[in-house]
Parts: structure tokens; sequence; C-alpha cells
């Protein structure tokens, strides 16, 4: 798996920020009779390594925004999208993707 470098700090407190709100709207949301479906139109590639990490030379990944939505656990999405334009990107998406989903409807569009 190809894993781009990208973002700083400011990107894993924005990914910790989503994590937080997307368990609270799910766990808020789980008991009521409608699917929930989540969207992400620049989806990257699941993960992703801070360059600017003090420890960069150990190869530490963290989730992108796309991973955090297939873990939420309370009240999963029952359908995903995942949109990205790069062929890499995609791959390593479905990477992600395969080894997280079981019985979500998902997709991904490049």
């Amino acid at each position: 798996m190809s894993v781009p470098e990208f973002g700083g700090p400011w990107t894993r407190e924005k990914l910790e920020i989503l994590r937080r709100y997307l368990t609270a709207y799910t766990t808020g949301l789980k008991n009521q009779p409608f699917t929930l479906s989540y969207i992400d139109a620049f989806a990257g590639a699941g993960v992703y390594r801070d360059p600017n990490h003090e420890y960069a030379e150990f190869e530490l990944f963290h989730e992108g925004s796309a991973t955090i939505a297939l873990d939420i656990t309370d009240k999963p999405f029952d359908r995903l999208l995942f949109i990205q334009e790069s062929t890499g990107r995609i791959q390593s998406l479905q990477e992600c993707w395969q080894a997280k989903t079981q019985d979500a409807t998902s997709g991904l569009a490049g």
C-alpha cells in the first residue's frame, strides 16, 4: 500500500474533531428508522503519513476521514461513498475499505 505524505498537526486535530462528531452524530441517531449515509468527496488514501511529525522517520500512519467513517461502531453507516481522483489513493483506500467493511453497502468513485 502506498501511503501518501500529507498535512501536519492541524490535520490530526481536524480528523479528531471529525471522529468525535461522527461518533456523537451516529450515536444520537442510532434509534431512528432511517438509513445513515456518509459521503466523502475528498476521501484520500484512507491513511496518511505526516511528514512533519516529530517521529516521521518511524513511518507512523494516521487514519484519514474515510477510515474514521468506517470505524464508527455504535451505529455504523449503512452506506458509504468515497470519491477520490488519484488512482494510487483509490487503490490504498480500497485496501482499507476491504479490511474494515463487512455488511455496509459501500462504493468508491474515481
